[in-house]
């Protein structure tokens, strides 16, 4: 399953990860695209309780 995530990261543009629910899968398909240089865009729901830090370079 993973093998078949990472092949379609790799010939997409970007990644849309929802993030509404803690997910270890998630994040590592996240990083995985950000590891390939790719986009990646965050969304959640308004009341989801937690929220991922998106890595911004240019406010570092």
């Amino acid at each position: 399953m993973i093998d078949q995530a990472f092949a379609d990261i790799s010939a997409c543009e970007f990644l849309i990860a929802e993030s509404s629910e803690k997910a270890i899968g998630m994040g590592i398909e996240a990083g995985y695209s950000k590891g390939l240089g790719k986009r990646v865009m965050y969304i959640r729901h308004v009341n989801a309780e937690h929220f991922y830090h998106t890595f911004r370079p240019e406010q570092s």
